[in-house]
């Protein structure tokens, strides 16, 4: 490991030294790499004005990129300043072109302008930028305040739009985004898919594993800018997560001076959460942080009916279950900016989430025979906790070059993540008539302890070139260490001590190291788009029962491959293919051989010769613009190869294993469309739909073991701008049956609605939040087996009732004016209100 960081780290600073050589490497050139001994003296200057098309309103933080057309060199540039105005002075003389970007438009070119020695004071004129959400960037978008940025190859949801994000954390404002699924218990899905890959601010962090879904309970949606959604990734980003990305972006503000956010929310049952977000930008300098507090009481139910075939013989296990939740933590994240010149900077951050959770459940179990007559009756009364913790280190040097496009980053990232578990279990056994046996209770006590850490470096390398299109190319190495340890104790009666049971202890090693390499190519040709990939990776992973010795290796090596093309029709069409390669690996819960014996009827076992699986993902996307409404839509269609999925059988006992398997493979397709759409000035909806269908083949672990249905889910959100700054939004989503392996898992739905007032000059906001007004949100699965069948059912407090808080401060602001158009004609515009004085 310190041999790939040591070369790492030369491989970082010799591409700096040779770029920064290239580049000053021209004694008496000019800016644009001509003839030597010769300096062009810099005489000129370029004035001019940006506005938006449509209002006519300036733009603010334009960039200006002059270029030299001789050379084909960037030799100036800047930013329009509040009044849509620039001035760029020092410019060599010659034939110049002017382009100007902007997020969310698109770019504007100048025609050719000249300064020579008798006219060195140029006025470039007005440019008029036309709105735009088309291209293949993979630029993270902060900026654009709409609720829905669609291009064609993400989708960008600014939180700050839904209301019904009020006083919510993470897994519920990913519940409201078009594509994207969340379970009861967090699990969050893609298309109906939950091998997904959750990154934070671009890059993966100890958000990740069992915890996963904890801690995004635990962030506050107030402190997330927007989330991308990329469901076919280009070869650039890992492999990782068969259904695509999802990038939460916290917020970080880039204006000058100090601004930032505070806000608090209350919910009916204990429900609390807090967060604050504060920037800090002082030329050379710029610090930021933002940390939340959640913390939700919640009550739920469930049962389990199994039918079992043994033979000749027809029994039954029901359990049912009831119980409150708990959850608390607290996230945190900072980091300074430091800018060594215009064009370098170098980032120091860190993040750290601590979390502490527990339940108490009371569990009843009933054994009944072919007749349905109770034969055996026992309670089990369950208390939980589970605290854990999670932290992220992470050192970026980023360096722009001279030519515009030319850029060269390096990231050095450590993570450390662990958490512990206690579990006390009390067994009561009553005769079949309800009444005690008057035998002592059985204590049981579970132990367990898991603990991370991970080191990622990685350099990234981008080349634009004027006649060969765009080049990219890095590395990445990634050393990942984790180990779990496991015990129970059941209390003996007769000698009045606890025992361990040696069956049940565990300790168990997992180790991965990861190498890979990526290049890039992408070009524009007239209407048509292309951008072509390879990612080449090998993977070492070594799994070993700490206590025997007995280790498990599982060595491999991938090729990525990924291709998007997109083409560019009249009338604001825009049609894309695309094509990638992905993986999901199985985690160390999934190859743990030990047999979990936490449920005595429903034992958990791991696979310690799981394979990964591979999937082929294919699209074909269509996007059409109008003036402020859009569609997107998407057909795609996935293979996954050697398929992981959970698998259960039940023995002579009625006792069922569940464990993880590698099917033959898994076949889905399917269309989807995503639509914004502004009815008046002060009403806008958008929505989404996906229907799909899943053939899945599992007859490599049963004969005709195979899944065949059609599914769908829904979302849509309607935003009502009324008088005197109240807003009003309603969102509901509808997910239908999808097939498992095994079986089914049922339709879920809910709505959600909130209203909210702007306050103190628009500095301040107070909502009131409803989520799942009807109490229809619970998880439900039908499951079937051999010798088997199994209908489950878990429910948890879903409909909840917040009020909320937020309160802004800064020196800057966005305009209000410019807002209006990204809020779809709202009399009030939107996004960074802030208007401060």
């Amino acid at each position: 490991m310190k041999k790939h960081l040591i070369l790492f780290l030369l491989a970082t600073i010799f591409l700096v030294f040779d770029f920064e050589v290239i580049a000053q490497n021209n004694p008496g050139g000019h800016p644009g790499g001509g003839p030597p001994g010769k300096q062009i003296p810099k005489i000129g200057t370029i004035y001019g004005k940006v506005i938006d098309k449509q209002s006519g309103e300036p733009i603010e933080f334009a960039t200006i990129a002059i270029e030299h057309t001789r050379f084909s060199k960037v030799v100036g540039g800047g930013i329009s300043d509040k009044k849509g105005k620039f001035s760029i002075a020092e410019l060599p003389p010659g034939k110049l072109i002017l382009r100007v970007t902007f997020i969310g438009y698109k770019t504007s070119s100048s025609d050719t302008l000249f300064i020579t020695r008798e006219q060195t004071l140029l006025d470039a004129g007005t440019f008029s930028l036309e709105a735009s959400s088309i291209g293949l960037s993979t630029v993270e978008v902060t900026a654009e305040k709409d609720m829905l940025l669609n291009s064609i190859d993400k989708k960008v949801f600014t939180v700050e739009k839904n209301i019904t994000a009020e006083g919510a954390s993470a897994s519920e404002v990913l519940d409201n985004i078009p594509s994207i699924t969340v379970d009861i218990d967090g699990n969050v899905s893609l298309r109906g898919n939950s091998n997904v890959t959750i990154l934070i601010d671009g890059k993966p962090s100890s958000l990740s594993g069992a915890s996963r879904a904890e801690i995004l309970e635990q962030i506050p949606a107030s402190t997330i800018e927007n989330i991308e959604v990329i469901t076919n990734p280009s070869a650039k980003y890992d492999p990782d997560g068969l259904s695509g990305i999802i990038n939460i972006v916290l917020k970080k503000n880039k204006l000058q001076g100090i601004n930032g956010m505070v806000t608090g929310s209350a919910g009916i049952g204990d429900k609390y959460n807090g967060s604050f977000n504060v920037n800090y930008r002082k030329k050379w300098i710029n610090v930021f942080a933002n940390a939340g507090y959640n913390s939700r009481e919640m009550n739920g139910h469930g049962y389990s009916l199994r039918e079992n075939n043994i033979g000749d013989t027809t029994f039954y296990f029901n359990s049912y279950q009831t119980g409150g939740f708990k959850r608390a933590g607290v996230m945190a994240k900072g980091g300074v900016d430091f800018f060594l010149n215009e064009k370098t900077s170098i980032t120091l951050s860190t993040s750290y989430n601590s979390r502490n959770g527990g339940h108490d459940q009371y569990l009843e179990y009933n054994y009944l025979d072919e007749n349905m007559v109770l034969s055996d009756l026992y309670y089990r009364d369950v208390e939980e906790v589970h605290p854990g913790f999670g932290s992220d280190y992470a050192l970026n040097f980023s360096k722009r070059f001279a030519k515009q496009g030319r850029s060269l980053s390096s990231d050095i990232i450590w993570s450390d993540h662990g958490g512990n578990e206690t579990q006390r279990a009390v067994e009561r056994y009553y005769n079949t008539d309800g009444t005690s046996m008057n035998i002592p209770n059985g204590l049981f006590d579970q132990f367990s302890k898991d603990k991370s850490n991970e080191l990622i470096a990685q350099i990234d390398y981008t080349h634009p070139t004027e006649k060969y299109g765009k080049f990219e190319t890095g590395w990445k190495s990634t050393y990942q260490n984790t180990e779990s340890d496991f015990h129970s104790e059941s209390f003996d009666n007769e000698s009045n001590t606890w025992v361990i049971d040696t069956l049940s202890k565990n300790e168990f090693g997992y180790t991965e190291a990861m190498h890979s390499g990526y290049f890039m190519y992408g070009n524009s040709f007239k209407w048509l788009d292309v951008q072509a990939g390879l990612r080449v990776e090998q993977t070492y992973v070594t799994s070993k029962l700490l206590e025997t010795g007995v280790e498990y290796e599982n060595d491999y090596f991938s090729l990525f491959p990924s291709m998007h093309v997109a083409k560019k029709l009249p009338k604001e069409h825009t049609i894309g293919l695309s094509y990638s390669r992905r993986i999901e690996r199985p985690d160390m819960h999934d190859l743990n051989p030990f047999v979990d014996r936490g449920n005595p009827l429903e034992l958990r076992v791991g696979n310690p010769y799981l394979k990964p699986e591979y999937i082929d993902s294919y699209e074909i996307n269509y996007e059409k613009s109008w003036n402020k409404a859009s569609l997107t839509s998407a057909i795609y269609y996935r293979e996954t190869h050697d398929m992981m999925s959970r698998f259960k059988t039940v023995d002579s006992l009625g006792i069922s294993t569940t464990t993880y398997a590698n099917i033959y493979n898994s076949t889905s397709y399917g269309f989807e469309f995503v639509s914004v759409i502004p009815l008046t000035k002060w009403w806008d909806i958008n929505g989404s739909v996906n229907i799909y269908r899943a053939v899945i083949d599992a007859s490599n672990l049963e004969t005709d073991l195979n899944n065949d249905a059609f599914s769908w889910f829904g979302k849509g959100i309607s935003t009502m701008q009324f008088k005197y700054d109240i807003s009003f939004q309603v969102s509901g989503n509808y997910r239908a049956p999808i097939a498992i392996s095994q079986g089914t898992i049922n339709a879920m739905y809910a709505v959600d609605v909130a209203i909210k007032k702007n306050i103190l000059k628009k500095k301040g906001s107070i909502s009131f939040r409803a989520s799942d007004i009807f109490n229809t949100r619970g998880f439900s699965m039908n499951v079937a087996g051999t010798n088997f069948t199994q209908e489950s059912l878990r429910k948890r407090e879903s409909r909840q009732y917040y009020i909320s808080f937020s309160y802004r401060f800064g020196k800057m602001d966005f305009s209000k004016k410019r807002d209006r158009r990204n809020n779809g004609g709202g009399d009030d515009g939107g996004g960074m209100d802030v208007d401060m004085e």
